[in-house]
Order: C-alpha cells, then structure tokens, then sequence
C-alpha cells in the first residue's frame, strides 16, 4: 500500500500557495496525497468575478481548486462544507467533526 499524506486548508488556492511544491513533490513520489478544503472561498477576492453571487463564485473557485489539483497531480479535494468565512465561528464544530472524520477514514502517515 502506497503512504498516505492529507493536507487540511480553510480555502481555495491555500493548498498551493502554502504546500502546493511539497504536495506536487510527495505525489511524484508515490504518496497518495489527499485534500480537506473546509470552504469553496465564496468570500474570497472576486476580481473578475464582481458580478457574480457568492454561490456561483464558490463554484468557480471550487473548479479553479479541482484544476490546481490535477496539476499538482493529487487527487480531486475533500470538500468540508463550511461557509467561508465561518470555519472558526458558527462552522468550527463541523470542520472539527470533518478533519476527525477524514482522519479516521484515510489514516494518513503525514498531516499537512
């Protein structure tokens, strides 16, 4: 069995700006690299999206995270379901519950 490695991030585009060489590096390895987004970003920066609601926005910025995946050659993410901007307020419990529940169903040799 391959390692396991999953890397746990509040937002969209966190994984590779903060891991994303490390991630693209175990996966080139042979590390089965798994990804727990806990928001899809709707409350991010929109820039070219001002226009959007923050649903579709959300959408967009999912699809941007499964693009940056594939290229990071990981698998498609783990989405936690949270409201952006709500992880470490009204969503903390479920983020909680969802790291915990991940780990137990993956058991992950290395923890990002």
């Amino acid at each position: 069995m391959r390692p396991r490695a999953l890397a746990v991030f509040a937002h969209p585009d966190d994984e590779t700006f903060l891991a994303g060489g490390t991630l693209a590096r175990l996966a080139e390895c042979g590390v089965d690299v798994r990804l727990l987004c806990l928001t899809r970003g709707e409350a991010g920066r929109r820039g070219d999206y001002d226009a959007v609601s923050p649903e579709a926005f959300g959408e967009v910025r999912q699809q941007e995270l499964e693009a940056a995946c594939h290229a990071l050659g990981i698998r498609r993410p783990i989405m936690g379901g949270c409201r952006d901007g709500a992880v470490a307020t009204q969503c903390r419990e479920l983020a909680k519950r969802g790291i915990a529940g991940v780990l137990r169903t993956l058991r992950p040799e290395l923890v990002i």
